[in-house]
This record gives structure tokens, sequence and C-alpha cells, in this order.
């Protein structure tokens, strides 16, 4: 299904794309997923959904194992949509929210916070259907900007938990980041397009890749660090990782430039973010908060995030 022709009116209902639901680790059912949209719910830049107003989303799964399952709600509220009633169902059983203000370091329908909903579904092993729903709303009200359901398995939480406490505790110091000055940002990829107006494929581009020239560059600037996009839009990765790889068959290359330019610059430690721009942290394996903005944000408590985008960071 093609995330471009996800939009509705009244009602659509599009080519079924069962989503696998993984028992062992967190599975996402993004709005992109879904086979059938009602109401007045439409896709917007960022992969996020506009909701207004009753309405519903529903998406085909295939359960691997049968069991409880907890179900938490990516969304940013939308002003006046606290006190809303909402419903997830299948087959299993239903759940229920009650939409709250969202916070965080972006304001009104950007302040996305992941909301753990009570309880948990049961689901049965084989396809079943999984629906979120709002009834009795009225007609035209901004209600929502929705991302995602999270399913995990209750069996696989203290798996997972245990995981997100060890990348915690894994994580390097960013205490001299904010004592290091300015730095530099290189948003450098796979499309980046060179002086002459070509682009190279990926894997000459890093091979070529003026190391020297760079770093003389840095230097003159007197920069006290920098920031340098290991990847954007397309999967590739200017290292031989087997771990990305595995995921992104030929998307690698042979020479490792992320550990020349470490080694080039200096570097006494690295730090690491994996930028999810406006919406809560994909994962507790990164070490601070990208802060990728484009409009005022609310700074950091005592250097650290406390809701939304970047918590913990």
């Amino acid at each position: 299904m093609a995330a471009s022709s996800v939009f509705l009116t009244h009602g659509q209902t599009f080519p079924t794309n069962t989503v696998r639901v993984n028992p062992q680790t967190q599975t996402y059912l993004y709005g992109g997923q879904a086979s059938k949209l009602e109401g007045d719910i439409k896709k917007r830049g960022g992969d996020n959904f506009g909701w207004k107003g009753s309405g519903a989303v529903s998406w085909e799964v295939q359960i691997a194992e049968a069991g409880q399952y907890a179900v938490t709600l990516c969304h940013a509220a939308e002003p006046g949509a606290a006190g809303q009633e909402l419903k997830i169902a299948s087959s299993g059983g239903q759940l229920n929210y009650t939409v709250r203000n969202t916070e965080g370091a972006f304001r009104g329908n950007m302040a996305y916070e992941m909301a753990p909903l009570t309880g948990s579904l049961s689901l049965a092993a084989g396809k079943q259907t999984i629906t979120v729903s709002i009834t009795n709303a009225s007609v035209g009200k901004p209600l929502l900007a929705f991302r995602s359901l999270e399913l995990i398995r209750l069996s696989a939480e203290a798996a997972i938990e245990a995981d997100r406490q060890e990348a915690r505790r894994s994580r390097a110091s960013a205490e001299w980041l904010s004592k290091a000055g300015y730095g530099l940002m290189f948003h450098w990829r796979s499309q980046s397009i060179g002086t002459n107006g070509i682009i190279k494929p990926f894997d000459q581009a890093v091979a070529d890749f003026p190391l020297d020239q760079f770093v003389g560059m840095v230097a003159a600037t007197g920069a006290g660090y920098v920031l340098f996009t290991v990847g954007h839009a397309q999967p590739y990765c200017p290292a031989p990782l087997s771990s990305w790889e595995k995921y992104h068959p030929g998307k690698t290359t042979k020479r490792d430039l992320i550990a020349e330019m470490a080694q080039a610059l200096n570097a006494t430690k690295r730090i690491i973010a994996v930028n999810s721009w406006i919406y809560p942290n994909v994962t507790e394996w990164q070490d601070y908060w990208a802060g990728e903005v484009a409009s005022p944000v609310k700074l950091p408590v005592n250097g650290t995030n406390e809701r939304g985008p970047g918590q913990g960071l």
C-alpha cells in the first residue's frame, strides 16, 4: 500500500496490509499500515494522521503466539480534546482511554507522547483485526494527531525492560557537550549532490570522501564537536556494519568512514542520537536527544527532557 494513497473523506477501505506481531518485542501499528479508515482522518507530512470528530482506524494483524498484549498509544492531543473517550478493540476484548493533554519539547499537535492503556488485549493466534475508534465526537472537531499503537506481549515485558535498563546504563556521558561551545553539523547522505551536479553511487561517494580536507576545514573553524548524519531517507550506512547489512543488504560500504572520521578528529569519546524527530524515543540505546526542531521548544529541565521526545535524555 503506497503511503500517499491513504486519504479519507467519509470512509475508505484499502488493500489488506497484514502486520505481523512479534511476540518477543514491540510491534508498531502505524496509520500508514491501516487496512481501513473511517471518518475525517487524513494523512499528513511526517507519517501522522490528523483526526477530527468520530472515526476509526483498523489494522489486519497476524498473531504468531496467543497471549495478553499491552497497548500504548502514540499521539498528540489537540487543544480541547482532553476528556474525549477512545476505544481499542479486537475479538479478544476492548480497552478504553480518556484523552489527556500531551506535553513535551514541542507545542500543540506536535507534543507527541506514549500513553499506556490500562489493561491488556487477549489476542488469539492467527489473523485478527484491531481497531482504535472515537464515537460521539463533534463533527469536524480536531482531536488527535495520531501516530501509532504499540503492542507488547505481557510475557515479553520483563526482557524488554531489562534491555531498556541496560541501554540507560550504557549511555556515554554528554556533560562535556554543554561545555564544548559551538559545533558543526553535516547532513551528508546518499542523496547528497556533488559540486558538479552529480550524485555518485554511495559506496563510491564514501570511498572518495576527502577526509583530510574535511578535518582541516573543521579545525579551522574552532568547533568543539561535529554532528555527522550516518543515514537519512534511504537506509545507507558509510561503514561495513554487519548488523546494518543484515537488515539492509547492499546498503553498507567497504570503507569505515565513521571510524576514520572519529580517529581523524581525535575524538576522546563518541555519543549517539537516534533521531525520531517530533516523536517519542524509538529506542533507549542512545546517549542524547538530537533535538531536530523547526519551531521554538522548551529547554530540558536540569539538562534532561522529562516528557515526550527525548524523554530521559
